[in-house]
């Protein structure tokens, strides 16, 4: 009797331990999920959830819109933010930090967004004062159909709480073929730089030298397709293979990389935001031509260095995006 007890309290403990390796190993996954930066971060003390942190932010976007108070919520933007909008008949355009209440007036009393509703899919925290977050909008009193966005997320010095830094309000947009002059560019510097890379990056893909390509990269950028199934591909060397297997195994072919504009940031030279238009074939299926942003930083503050992609949000992944739902 006494080994059946101690078989049974052996058996016991063994299964609490499995039980607990389980909910460490799920939370492990939970969190390389939502923060791939993991480790990347410095100086200042990082959200103890980000996600937490990320779902009540876009709750008071929510909440501001839907009282149409314009102007608090264009608070929620730093005030040199890249906001990439709805424009004309979904056609992508630029708005200022500054313009953003006129803006949502517009959508408000002329294109009948009157509510939105915000979900959010994907959080990955790059440091203690950046986070990325994609996620899905519905318009419940317009006809209007739901689509992904993508936000930058920055705690900002001067204010001490998190704006916007980068909104690309839909990841489905298009540029209007017949006028791109809603669409700002800069001058020579850095629009040279980011056009010889891009026309590198399209004959590196031709030729099959994915290690070109991920040369154009920062030693920690960031790419993002835009089905969002994988989620983030972090680092020069996870970019190459990601290029490689696009070329591969998905047989992703004819790709051809044009530039559409150059933005430099308002207050960071070392900073330039870009636009363009992806053309690709994947297999036998008829050619796409989609929207990409990538944010492309300097290695030097002044400008002056070498221009590396910190973020790429691409359409070049080989998958058919998703069906929105009804």
């Amino acid at each position: 009797m006494a080994n059946r007890t101690e078989n049974r309290a052996k058996m016991a403990t063994f299964v609490a331990i499995a039980c607990l390796a389980a909910l460490c190993a799920f939370g492990r996954a939970e969190a390389a999920r939502d923060a791939p930066f993991r480790g990347l971060g410095h100086g200042v003390v990082a959200p103890p959830d980000p996600r937490s942190l990320v779902e009540t932010l876009q709750q008071n976007y929510t909440e501001l819109y839907d009282q149409h108070d314009f102007s608090g919520l264009a608070s929620m933007y730093c005030e040199h933010s890249y906001n990439l909008v709805d424009g004309q008949n979904d056609y992508a355009t630029i708005v200022a930090q500054n313009m953003l209440p006129s803006y949502f007036q517009n959508q408000y009393m002329n294109n009948g967004v009157r509510q939105i509703n915000t979900t959010v899919d994907y959080v990955a925290q790059e440091s203690a004062t950046v986070i990325h977050e994609v996620g899905s909008t519905h318009y419940p009193m317009s006809t209007r159909l739901p689509g992904k966005y993508y936000i930058r997320w920055k705690l900002c010095d001067k204010m001490n709480r998190w704006v916007i830094d980068i909104h690309i309000m839909s990841l489905s947009l298009q540029f209007d073929p017949s006028d791109l002059s809603a669409i700002p560019s800069a001058g020579p510097d850095p629009i040279g730089h980011i056009m010889a890379a891009d026309n590198m990056i399209t004959h590196a893909y031709e030729a099959e030298n994915f290690d070109v390509i991920g040369q154009y990269y920062a030693d920690t950028g960031k790419l993002l397709p835009l089905t969002i199934i994988q989620g983030f591909t972090v680092g020069r060397k996870p970019i190459t293979a990601y290029w490689t297997g696009m070329s591969v195994a998905r047989h992703v072919m004819d790709l051809t990389i044009s530039m559409v504009s150059v933005t430099p940031d308002a207050v960071n030279p070392a900073v330039a935001y870009e636009l363009g238009l992806a053309s690709f074939t994947v297999s036998i299926d008829p050619p796409k031509r989609q929207l990409y942003f990538r944010r492309w930083t300097n290695s030097l503050p002044d400008g002056t260095g070498n221009w590396t992609i910190d973020l790429d949000i691409t359409p070049v992944d080989g998958k058919t995006p998703p069906t929105p739902p009804p």
